[in-house]
C-alpha cells in the first residue's frame, strides 16, 4: 500500500472549499494509480483538534508567539510516514504551510507528485480568485500530473 500525503492549502479557506480540494486530489490520484491500494494523509487539522493543540502547546511550551508555525509542524510530521507527497502546481504561490511541506520532501527525498491546479478536476476558484488581485502569475502546463522524479513510468525530473 503506497501511504500518499495531500499538501492542500488550508489558511482562510472555508472547511468546505478545504474538504473539496482533498476530495478532488484523492479522486486524481486514485485514477492515476488504478488498481493500487492507497493510503492518504492530509494536513488539515479541523478547528476542535487544532484547539486542542493549542492548549496541550501552551500547557507545555507557554504561549504561541506564531500559530502558522505550529500549524505546519503538525503536517510535517505527518510527512515520516509517507511514500510520496501530492502538491498543486500552484500552491507556492500562495500558501507558505505547502512550500514548506514541499520543500521538506526534496530535502528528504519522498517522491514529489505535482498536480496541476489548473486542472478542471482540482481547481480551487476561492484560492485562485484571492490570489489574482495579490499577484499575477502563469497557468501551469496543461498535464494534470506532473512527475518531478524518474520513476516507474519514465518521467523526468524537470
Amino acid at each position: 500500500m503506497k501511504t500518499i500525503y495531500l499538501n492542500v492549502p488550508t489558511k482562510d479557506r472555508k472547511e468546505k472549499d478545504i474538504q473539496y480540494t482533498i476530495n478532488k486530489m484523492k479522486d486524481v490520484l486514485t485514477a492515476m494509480f488504478d488498481g493500487e491500494e492507497l493510503n492518504f494523509l492530509d494536513n488539515h487539522l479541523p478547528e476542535s483538534e487544532y484547539n486542542y493543540m493549542k492548549h496541550d502547546f501552551n500547557e507545555a511550551y507557554g504561549p504561541i508567539r506564531n500559530e502558522d508555525l505550529m500549524y505546519i509542524g503538525y503536517g510535517i510530521q505527518k510527512l515520516a510516514g509517507v511514500d510520496s507527497i501530492a502538491v498543486l502546481s500552484n500552491t507556492g504561490i500562495y500558501s507558505k504551510e505547502c512550500v514548506v511541506a514541499e520543500t521538506a520532501a526534496r530535502v528528504y527525498g519522498i517522491k514529489i507528485l505535482v498536480l496541476n491546479d489548473f486542472d478542471s478536476e482540482i481547481y480551487m476558484p476561492d484560492v485562485h480568485e484571492a490570489n489574482m488581485k495579490k499577484r499575477k502569475f502563469g497557468h501551469a502546463a496543461n498535464k494534470s500530473v506532473i512527475y518531478t522524479d524518474t520513476d516507474e513510468y519514465g518521467e523526468i525530473n524537470y
